[in-house]
């Protein structure tokens, strides 16, 4: 220990931990404290196995470069009831790496205080068909520069990251307040979610130019801002019209202050319906830009309900 008593920071070679195969391993009450992970290392490699953390604690990580977990060949996590926090990301570092077809499955879990000082992300997923699945958790104090909570790389294919009955709040990110997805055929889903506090130049909530598939369903968004889609950035290189789908959300303080609040390609669908040419609404830059005018919520029957400051006005 230190002389005055404090916790030293340790640094973790590679695999401190390594589930390998078909092996099943089961962590309860595990407390890390002050763990360094140097670049391309991770604190615990799953390969192909299945790890349980449950009622765990991370607190004090850095990695410069390298992974808190990292799951690959298949593997799987299950992290339940487990508190992350005063984390520091650097580089290309990530809290979880989800590669190949691995899956992790988070619930109820907090995690606060992280810093993302590079181009890594709290949760990465990369290569084929990895899933991402956070349920109940509870995640704030996030400053990111790409992707607050979820990076959805651009080597990803089919990778699908979904935030159920999840609270989020104080994220500040430069695209992407809480998701950035750059892979093909991605798929985002947002149910029964509160989003607070939010800001980011691109993307206050979604940030996307891979083509993903964005459903949002019973969501609350409040104190959302961003230059340009305040609420979803989604541009399309590859020529691909995905699906975007928004019901039952209510929209409270969102701010897009150069663009309207959802920028998406033309042909994109928005509320169940395409996206036309129409009026603004009340924040004069429009709710839907598609990229050829702006457009509003129109008639479909969504159960958004929207509020600009003085101003509402209600989908139904």
């Amino acid at each position: 220990g230190r002389e005055d008593g404090g916790a030293e920071e340790e640094t973790v070679a590679d695999g401190a931990a390594t589930v390998e195969d078909s092996a099943v391993t089961v962590l309860d009450d595990v407390n890390v404290l002050l763990a360094s992970v140097p670049e391309g290392m991770s604190l615990v490699v799953v390969e192909g196995g299945e790890l349980w953390a449950r009622n765990c604690s991370v607190f004090g990580l850095s990695a410069g470069g390298g992974s808190g977990v990292a799951l690959s060949e298949g593997a799987i996590l299950h992290a339940i009831g487990c508190e992350v926090g005063s984390v520091t990301l650097v580089g290309a570092g990530s809290l979880v790496s989800i590669a190949d077809a691995s899956s992790a499955l988070i619930f109820n879990t907090t995690i606060s205080g992280v810093t993302q000082k590079g181009f890594g992300w709290m949760f990465s997923l990369e290569g084929s068909r990895s899933n991402l699945s956070l349920s109940g958790c509870k995640i704030s104090h996030i400053s990111a520069l790409n992707g607050g909570v979820v990076g959805i790389q651009k080597n990803s294919f089919r990778a699908s990251a979904s935030l159920v009955s999840c609270t989020i709040e104080d994220v500040h990110a430069l695209r992407g307040g809480v998701v950035h997805c750059e892979g093909s055929k991605a798929n985002v889903l947002l149910s029964g979610c509160a989003f607070a506090h939010l800001a980011a130049r691109n993307g206050g909530v979604v940030w996307s130019q891979g083509g993903a598939d964005v459903e949002v369903f019973s969501c609350t968004f409040t104190r959302v801002q961003a230059r340009t889609g305040a609420i979803l950035y989604q541009v399309n290189e590859n020529g691909r019209h995905p699906h975007i789908h928004f019901a039952r959300c209510n929209f409270s303080l969102v701010v897009a202050h150069r663009t309207a609040l959802f920028l998406v390609s033309t042909s994109d669908r928005i509320f169940g319906r395409s996206v036309e040419a129409s009026e603004a609404a009340e924040d004069k830059k429009g709710i839907v830009d598609g990229r050829s005018g702006c457009g509003r919520e129109g008639t479909a029957r969504t159960g958004c309900v929207w509020s600009f400051g003085s101003a509402s006005s209600t989908t139904r």
